[in-house]
């Protein structure tokens, strides 16, 4: 069953299923695969503590993001055309945690400090006595998705999908010391469901964007940034 959570972010990210759509419109999405990359990161190395601030998404309303391929055989919709996938909330900020959650999770395993730790009870008590010196910021540029929205053998649709998503983000590193950003660098990421569940859309962008996050890790200048060079003089 899809948690309230679930619901809610169907609702707010808008993905809107066209009653038609034309020709042109209706040759499906083919979405590449990104290759998942290594961290640039290293057990022990002494890294400035950052924090994700913010996430928007730079998508235009009605912007096509996708399609729900077609196919009876497949038990993919009731149609026998593509149906393309619009983008219905237009640009807004995700404060959720789940995405707070998510960049946590992949910036701890790739062995960065990180601010935020979703599983500690009391969690903001300790983050409190220590300061992100880095913030942040991603801004989803680019998705696209093939989503089967299954149905019956009799075309009733049963609530579930599967498929592939991939996103395209732009991130900014801005330094709580010097006021400013310190870097901009984009990252891809691809995420593929292969058995159907509730909300299965709103679950490909999530692991899209956990994949993005990975190749952030991955980016040797995001890393350069955030390593704090120790000074050989000044140790005896």
């Amino acid at each position: 069953m899809a948690s309230q959570f679930q619901k809610y972010w169907a609702i707010r990210l808008g993905l809107l299923l066209a009653a038609s759509c034309s020709v042109a419109g209706c040759q499906g999405t083919q979405v590449k695969p990104i290759a998942p990359l290594l961290s640039a990161a290293s057990q022990g190395e002494d890294l400035a503590p950052i924090q994700l601030d913010r996430v928007v998404f730079n998508l235009e309303r009605g912007q096509l993001v996708g399609h729900y391929p077609s196919g009876n055989f497949q038990l993919c919709g009731p149609s026998f055309t593509p149906t393309p996938i619009h983008w219905a909330s237009g640009r807004f900020t995700a404060g959720d945690e789940e995405l707070m959650d998510i960049f946590y999770r992949e910036m701890r395993d790739g062995k960065y400090n990180v601010i935020g730790d979703p599983n500690a009870l009391f969690g903001n008590y300790v983050d409190a006595e220590r300061d992100a010196e880095y913030l942040i910021a991603g801004r989803v540029d680019a998705l696209s998705m093939d989503v089967c929205n299954e149905v019956t053998i009799n075309g009733r649709r049963i609530g579930t999908q599967y498929g592939s998503a991939s996103a395209t983000i732009t991130w900014q590193i801005f330094s709580t010391l010097d006021r400013k950003v310190v870097l901009e660098t984009q990252t891809m990421g691809s995420a593929e469901l292969t058995d159907g569940i509730a909300d299965g859309e709103v679950a490909l962008i999530f692991r899209a964007f956990a994949a993005a996050t990975r190749n952030l890790a991955a980016d040797q200048r995001f890393h350069d940034v955030l390593l704090r060079k120790r000074n050989s003089q000044n140790t005896a």
